[in-house]
């Protein structure tokens, strides 16, 4: 059990970088004077999977700048914990499995 919680916590804590250099990359992005810049697409894919599904639960989108940093960070944060426990749990999931056959 001790092994499950490290193995997803380092998970996490990769996962929570990523997430936080993935935020970083796309802000810088979209970040141009007339803010018209188009994003390209595959940094538009890989933060759709790696911001999913707190993204969208949260609603980042509709609170201001200063109010929702806090909760971005929490946010990012829980994301990059279920990330981790359910990487390690279907990895678990499949050993187990290739192992009984």
């Amino acid at each position: 059990m001790i092994k499950y919680f490290v193995s997803s916590g380092v998970i996490a804590a990769g996962w929570f970088v990523l997430s936080f250099v993935l935020s970083l990359m796309l802000a810088g992005a979209e970040d141009n004077p007339d803010m018209t810049a188009t994003m390209p697409w595959p940094l538009k894919w890989a933060c759709t999977i790696v911001f999913f599904p707190m993204r969208y639960l949260q609603k980042w989108d509709r609170l201001s700048d200063h109010a929702s940093s806090l909760f971005v960070i929490v946010g990012m944060l829980v994301n990059a914990l279920f990330w981790g426990f359910l990487l390690v749990f279907l990895y678990r999931l499949a050993t187990r499995s290739l192992v009984t056959k």
